[in-house]
């Protein structure tokens, strides 16, 4: 859907992002303008965990959630008409899959028969997966009639379809416990959920000239993704098991302090104020970091690479006080052995300014996202989709 098709929907929106390492939210109105304004924003870490286990970490996660819950009643005390929560790993899996349909003479293209291609590759993958798992998101990025590629397909006529499927799958018990939450402070209000990758290929294809094919890498709490988009859909998803935590856990080892600390001495360090052997601990566990987080993202490209050559353009996204030293040192290596040019990538980082012109700001000219690059993202798409 273009951004200039939005339909309208309830006025008060909460968007609410939980990754791995912690839980954001913000609450956005609808302006007649079509811009977006946010009223408020808050993000709450989890705790760090010395042994990261999916359970631990998802009581971190709804203890980090019922905090941002409460900071979001406080930015709307009357509550909200919609709330919009957007997962990113480990709490999701999804896959793109591509089905072709064939027949000699055309046929008329139907939405019961589209359904059905959706609701059959469903099945199919949450048959593959865990019992337990329920769905999030099922819906055909880009549909191509007769080799064309068709927006809105149903009514029309073709020899040949071919459909790109994304589908998200989370688990039972993840999605009740939010709806509980939810309940508990907003009522029956709306809830609705969606996955980063596909909020960003949306948001991305919508604002920017970013072509059919590019990379996202969104280097979060435990987790970097890799979002990768061919042919104009996503079409692969990779987690890798080190993020910003990595980071931080070098720190507090190396400096024999407590995790909870490390966020706060590393953005006094970048602003200068530190002493000459701080300093040396912190620049050795920034580098031991961006050494450890490089030996898996470079598998892991190269991996992807050696199977389909990588998109030329590459996005990264992520807090600005740990993500930057792993972009940094990612943007030294320009994996132009695994591009599809065969030249270094254009590595481009997305910031609040990319987004800032449709959301209101203040006097000051700053939206009330607190910069938050991935609720400015979750807010656009709630607004347009």
């Amino acid at each position: 859907m273009s951004i200039f098709g939005g339909k309208k929907k309830n006025n008060i929106v909460a968007v609410i992002d939980i990754s791995s390492g912690s839980v954001g939210g913000a609450v956005f109105e609808r302006e007649k303008n079509g811009k977006i304004n946010i009223l408020g924003a808050v993000r709450k870490p989890a705790n760090f965990l010395p042994d990261i286990s999916f359970e631990a970490s998802w009581r971190c996660a709804m203890d980090a959630l019922k905090q941002t819950l409460k900071k979001i009643l406080e930015i709307s005390p009357k509550g909200v008409d919609e709330v919009f929560c957007v997962f990113s790993s480990p709490w999701f899996v999804s896959r793109t899959k591509i089905i072709n349909f064939v027949k000699e003479k055309p046929f008329e293209v139907t939405d019961i028969f589209l359904k059905k291609l959706i609701d059959d590759e469903e099945k199919k993958y949450k048959e593959e997966q865990p019992e337990g798992s329920v769905l999030i998101e099922h819906e055909s990025v880009k549909t191509e009639l007769n080799g064309y590629s068709v927006k809105s397909p149903a009514g029309k006529k073709a020899k040949t379809l071919k459909s790109r499927i994304y589908i998200s799958l989370g688990m039972t018990r993840t999605i009740e416990d939010i709806k509980k939450e939810v309940w508990k402070n907003f009522g029956d209000s709306p809830l609705r959920f969606g996955t980063l990758p596909l909020v960003v290929f949306r948001v991305l294809n919508d604002i920017m000239e970013s072509g059919k094919d590019f990379g996202v890498v969104d280097i979060n709490g435990e987790v970097t993704d890799i979002f990768l988009i061919r042919n104009d859909s996503p079409e692969e998803m990779i987690a890798l098991p080190k993020g910003a935590n990595l980071l931080y856990r070098n720190l507090a080892s190396g400096l024999n302090t407590f995790m909870k600390e490390t966020p706060s001495i590393l953005r006094a360090y970048a602003r200068g104020h530190r002493t000459l052997e701080s300093s040396e601990k912190i620049s050795s566990a920034i580098k031991k970091s961006e050494e450890e987080w490089m030996t898996f993202f470079e598998k892991a490209l190269k991996s992807s690479g050696d199977k389909n050559p990588l998109p030329q353009d590459m996005y990264f996204m992520g807090d600005e006080t740990a993500s930057k030293y792993f972009i940094r040192r990612a943007a030294q290596n320009g994996f132009s052995g695994f591009t599809v040019l065969g030249k270094p990538a254009n590595l481009r980082i997305i910031h609040p300014g990319l987004l800032a012109h449709y959301f209101e700001a203040d006097a000051a000219g700053k939206s009330h996202s607190g910069n938050d690059i991935n609720l400015m993202f979750e807010a656009f798409y709630a607004n347009y989709y």
